[in-house]
């Protein structure tokens, strides 16, 4: 998987998109404990033992979001957090294939473009790979306009 210990928590995250190019991004909860309260990030949380990065994301976004809004597609990209409790994020990308989603977990949920994500205070993993993200979804904005 990847190079880090076994004894890291992994982590899956969506990026949700549409074919506008916009990310379906969630607020975090003002909880007490609970790291980044009030920011913005990707929806998606921590592996369970035994359980497949795939099957893990898939059960956290029906949590999240009541639904599996579309299907999961590739693996985009790893970020590891090294923060107080470190864990190593897969990145995935989900086409949004759903028009009414229900936010079950969280402050807000939106849809943002990424110009807009600028307004917002996000969490290290998002701030850190707006790049990547931006790249991926160039790809999708250019596909679509052929």
């Amino acid at each position: 998987m990847s190079s880090s210990s076994s004894s890291e928590a992994h982590a899956v995250k969506a990026i949700i998109y549409r074919d506008d190019g916009c990310l379906l991004i969630q607020q975090r909860d003002n909880t007490p404990g609970l790291p980044f309260p009030n920011t913005w990030t990707l929806f998606g949380g921590l592996v369970e033992s035994g359980e497949s990065l795939e099957d893990a994301l898939k059960r956290e976004l029906i949590e999240e979001l009541g639904c599996l809004p579309g299907s999961i597609e590739s693996e985009l990209f790893q970020w590891e957090w090294q923060g107080e409790d470190p864990a190593l994020n897969h990145i995935f990308t989900v086409y949004c294939q759903v028009g009414d989603l229900v936010l079950m977990e969280g402050q807000a949920m939106g849809w943002y473009s990424l110009e807009s994500l600028k307004r917002l205070v996000l969490t290290p993993l998002v701030s850190e790979n707006v790049s990547k993200i931006s790249a991926f979804l160039a790809g999708i904005t250019i596909h679509k306009n052929k």
